[in-house]
């Protein structure tokens, strides 16, 4: 027999009312789970509390379908901060169990419906990483067609921000790209920049005599002094990189326009084989001009004051870097806002190194060493911000110690500020 309010409402009806039959959000199917502490269905409550700490909404504001869309980011965040493996795992169990109480409740996740032209891309690819690319251009709002290498960078910013590394990120990029390319699907992610194949020569495989006209060139440029040198000395790095594009220059003439081998350094820097060049790198291989300029640079300064190139004719060379391409400094500017993020978070990354340290079970003294060497280095930079060269040649000990105390000399020309001095 049903027990009766004044106005005649049973109980039961009223209670029948307030247990929701289906659960749709998380506050539905809360009420349907007594919390206990201490027993599962006081974990439940607990991993929805932080849960509802992680996307900074009230249970009643987040959907079912929420905690399926953002497990392996709330997992990941867990991962990433004060919490031990052992706890990490419980959470993701206790949150599995807490989905598994919505499907007994009646609850069925609605499937997505991915828009036709990107089911043909996400069919191909191979994992759950690279599919989540799929699902990110689609809640961004883009098609195969506009998505670009810009957003492929936020989508790499977004899961270091979930506590992946940048190099797992960066790994599935790279595999996303090679997946297009295989399966044939680059006309339909025009803007998604493929890796091609390497077009170079090789230093060794060059012939002869142009190794080793490349080769004293390079010797030339380094050298302590020259006499007839106008420049300054430039260090191996720089030697690399202006090797690297004759390597290129000679590629594209022997192996993009199929002429014959060049034996010689005023061969193959002509203007023809320049021109042609810039041309091909800016309109097929979509370089950006500031670089060519940069590095044609480099060449047309090493050719123009060595006295054995003396006679070449180079008076053309500026005029071709003159008329290269300039993207606007806004636009650069734009670009480079996408990859940078705030000083907050950057300020944040010690402390991620440190907490990633005390969660590695049995390290080694190597692997400690480096935890380390990061934290302390990622510390510096915001105490002191050197330039990275400062840093990589800073020496403490070892055969030449650059940083030392030692009494300022009192012919020093520096200008010394009174704490200095003091």
């Amino acid at each position: 027999m049903n027990s009766t309010n004044d106005s005649g409402t049973t109980l039961a009806s009223i209670a029948v009312e307030l247990t929701p039959t289906v659960p749709t959000s998380l506050a539905d199917l809360l009420l349907l789970i007594n919390r206990k502490d201490g027993t599962q269905a006081g974990m439940l409550h607990a991993v929805a509390a932080r849960f509802l700490e992680f996307v900074s909404l009230t249970a009643e504001c987040v959907p079912i379908e929420m905690l399926y869309d953002q497990k392996d980011s709330f997992i990941a965040s867990l991962r990433a901060g004060p919490y031990k493996t052992s706890s990490v795992k419980s959470y993701r169990n206790y949150l599995n169990i807490l989905l598994r109480r919505a499907h007994e409740a009646g609850w069925v996740r609605t499937e997505k419906v991915l828009p036709s032209d990107w089911q043909a891309v996400i069919d191909v690819l191979p994992s759950h990483h690279m599919r989540s690319i799929v699902s990110f251009a689609v809640r961004i709002g883009k098609d195969p067609g506009t998505l670009c290498e810009d957003d492929l960078a936020a989508w790499r910013l977004e899961r270091v921000k979930e506590g992946r590394s940048l190099k797992d990120a960066e790994g599935d990029c790279s595999r996303f790209r090679t997946a297009i390319v295989r399966t044939g699907l680059s006309a339909q992610l025009p803007l998604i920049k493929p890796r091609v194949n390497r077009y170079g020569v090789a230093l060794a495989d060059m012939h002869p005599d142009l190794r080793r006209e490349i080769e004293e060139l390079m010797e030339w440029k380094q050298s302590e002094f020259q006499l007839d040198r106008a420049t300054t000395r430039i260090r191996p790095i720089s030697a690399k990189k202006l090797t690297n594009l004759i390597c290129r220059i000679a590629g594209y003439v022997q192996k993009i326009t199929r002429e014959p081998e060049i034996t010689s350094l005023s061969d193959l820097i002509s203007r023809d084989h320049i021109a042609g060049f810039t041309t091909w790198a800016i309109n097929t291989r979509k370089m950006m001009g500031r670089s060519l300029v940069s590095e044609l640079g480099m060449i047309f300064a090493a050719l123009r004051h060595n006295p054995r190139y003396k006679a070449l004719d180079l008076s053309w060379f500026k005029s071709i870097i003159d008329q290269l391409p300039f993207e606007s400094q806004s636009t650069i500017d734009q670009r480079k806002a996408k990859k940078y993020i705030s000083y907050a978070e950057a300020e944040e990354i010690p402390l991620r190194i440190r907490a990633q340290r005390k969660k590695t079970k049995a390290p080694s003294p190597r692997t400690l060493a480096i935890y380390a060497r990061n934290e302390l280095l990622m510390q510096w930079l915001f105490l002191l911000a050197w330039r990275q060269r400062n840093i990589r040649d800073c020496r403490v000990s070892g055969d030449a110690p650059n940083l030392f105390k030692a009494p300022i000399g009192p012919f020093c020309r520096a200008t010394k500020p009174l704490w200095v001095v003091k």
